[in-house]
């Protein structure tokens, strides 16, 4: 595919006459239909200040060259307050430059885990099920192998024993490309029923990068008695009115031409890049032919991580927020993590592992994705963030972070801004 042309040289001089790798206006950030219209969550002073630390700051990393191409949302109060968009995409279809708009698909990977999190969370919420049942309660063949007992809970929080990966399941993913989704998504939920828990449940947290598709996908079919893709587009998206901007896996073949191709950023070498990226798709390729880790979504969603009624829509009542945060925050909960020191909470979908440049007290919905992109909410202070890129780093797999530092960057730019109007507006 190669790279870029350099931005600096896009910025003094233009796009080199000819050239089918033009990115278009590198600098032309755009600002969200919420900005020009006014939020009524903060001042318009803050909303600048709250703009221009963004845009300042994604100016610079695409300017450099570690950046490609982005998409910044900040909600505040039920309210989007910002949305910054920047850089360039490509897609399979067209190998031209485009510039970064918010209706731009991004792959983000695992950040979808937070979203099918919400999918669980309507279904407690409906009364379908409910976090301290067993599974097997609701998915019958899910209790084979010594699981009979395991909780939602557990299950959905990284503590069931079950995060491997089977040559079967893999073989099924690729012959799926064939015989369709639905075939690949059968043989991860067979894989699952019939695995048994590498250690006593409960008892430690280990990610469960891949399985955790078919585990909370399987749990949200048997409880709902439909399909995960199903619900998050009726009960999330479709509530939200992005329906046509927002993916669990199966994204049309007519979307294609708006969803962006991941970009290697100059900053790494192409063949750690290229390794990083190929074992991440295949990941990808195995998984989300029939669910995903995550395929793509639209920037502009992280309403879903917080209030759950953001804009004036509710997805679940406020109890079902309110039990859930107790449970997340209650330290009696907590369990070690295998192979690490780290505490992890009963996450209930969300992460369970927290990452202190990021994250203040109390709880957090959350997740991030390999390659870098993040979605981050406190349901306290009602603030959440999503940010969404197409350059693809290998920072996760080979460093040991979660969080690249430019992402790092603009979410602690963020909050430092908006933690003036904690202040200055008291209740939150």
């Amino acid at each position: 595919m190669g790279n870029p042309p350099p931005p600096a040289e896009l910025l003094a001089m233009g796009p080199p006459k000819g050239t089918r790798r033009r990115r278009g206006e590198v600098v032309e950030i755009a600002q969200g239909q919420q900005e020009e219209e006014g939020a009524g969550a903060i001042d318009e002073g803050t909303r600048v200040q709250l703009v221009e630390a963004v845009k300042g700051l994604m100016r610079t990393q695409i300017s450099s060259g570690r950046q490609v191409g982005m998409q910044v949302s900040v909600y505040w109060k039920g309210e989007e307050v910002a949305c910054v968009c920047g850089g360039g995409y490509r897609t399979s279809e067209s190998k031209e430059w485009k510039p970064v708009t918010r209706d731009t698909l991004l792959m983000t990977y695992s950040v979808c885990k937070g979203v099918s999190a919400v999918a669980l969370m309507t279904c407690v919420d409906a009364g379908e099920c409910a976090y301290s049942q067993p599974v097997s309660s609701v998915w019958k063949e899910f209790g084979h192998a010594g699981k009979s007992t395991m909780s939602i809970a557990d299950a959905v929080s990284h503590r069931g024993g079950i995060p491997g990966m089977s040559g079967g399941v893999i073989y099924a993913h690729m012959k799926a490309l064939k015989r369709g989704w639905k075939y690949a998504w059968d043989a991860g939920m067979k894989f699952v029923e019939k695995y048994k828990p590498e250690w006593k449940i409960g008892t430690i947290s280990s990610y469960h990068y891949v399985s955790f598709s078919w585990i909370i996908g399987g749990i949200v079919q048997f409880a709902s008695e439909k399909h995960i893709y199903d619900i998050v587009r009726e009960r999330i998206a479709k509530k939200l009115q992005v329906a046509d901007d927002m993916y669990l896996g199966r994204l049309p073949a007519n979307e294609h031409g708006r969803a962006a191709l991941l970009e290697n950023p100059r900053a790494y070498s192409k063949v750690k890049w290229s390794i990083s990226k190929s074992l991440a798709s295949s990941i990808e390729a195995r998984a989300s032919v029939s669910l995903g880790n995550s395929k793509t979504w639209r920037a502009t969603l992280p309403s879903a991580f917080v209030d759950m009624h953001a804009e004036g829509t509710q997805l679940v009542s406020a109890s079902t927020v309110e039990q859930v945060v107790q449970l997340m925050e209650d330290p009696s909960n907590n369990v070690g993590t295998r192979g690490d020191d780290l505490v992890a909470n009963l996450s209930l979908g969300f992460s369970p592992w927290k990452n202190f440049r990021v994250h203040d007290e109390g709880c957090a919905f959350w997740h991030c994705g390999m390659g870098g992109c993040i979605a981050y909410g406190e349901p306290k202070t009602r603030f959440s963030i999503a940010v969404f890129k197409t350059a693809y780093e290998p920072i996760s797999m080979f460093d040991g972070e979660n969080i690249p530092p430019d992402v790092l960057d603009i979410v602690k730019a963020v909050k430092e801004v908006l933690r003036i109007d904690v202040r200055r507006y008291g209740d939150v």
